[in-house]
């Protein structure tokens, strides 16, 4: 979302939105198939504030809670919907495989649903909207 750091080695939706502003090939690794679980950041402040203001049920009876939007997008996908999304082109570049890259990882945030009635609410296209006009707007 807004104020990403998009220097940093992470961040696809950044990364990849950044290429585009640029006008630089996008670089994948792999064949686009792994799939992970994007969030709005938006939302995970949400839950972070949920649990702030409930933190005395948080500490007696939970630890830890998964906050992720709990819908699995393959790196491919996400592609497509960012070309839908800029109107752009995209000039991928693939490299092989890495082998510390998790194949799947999707977040179950069923628990912090139930326990303090948090789900996120951004969609991923709404999100890559946010992020993409910023981006356009602030020149990053």
């Amino acid at each position: 979302g807004k104020y990403q750091d998009l220097n940093r080695p992470q961040g696809a939706i950044g990364h990849f939105l950044k290429s585009l502003l640029f006008n630089q090939p996008i670089v994948i690794f792999g064949d686009g198939n792994i799939i992970r679980d994007y969030i709005y950041v938006s939302d995970v402040a949400k839950a972070i504030e949920i649990c702030f203001f409930n933190h005395n049920f948080v500490n007696k009876k939970i630890k830890t809670f998964n906050v992720g939007s709990g819908i699995g997008v393959s790196i491919n996908y996400l592609l497509d919907i960012i070309k839908l999304i800029t109107g752009k082109s995209l000039d991928i570049t693939q490299k092989e495989d890495r082998n510390f890259d998790c194949k799947y990882n999707v977040l179950d945030s069923s628990l912090i649903f139930k326990s303090l009635g948090w789900k996120a609410k951004v969609s991923l296209s709404t999100g890559i909207k946010l992020m993409w006009n910023w981006m356009v707007d602030n020149h990053c």
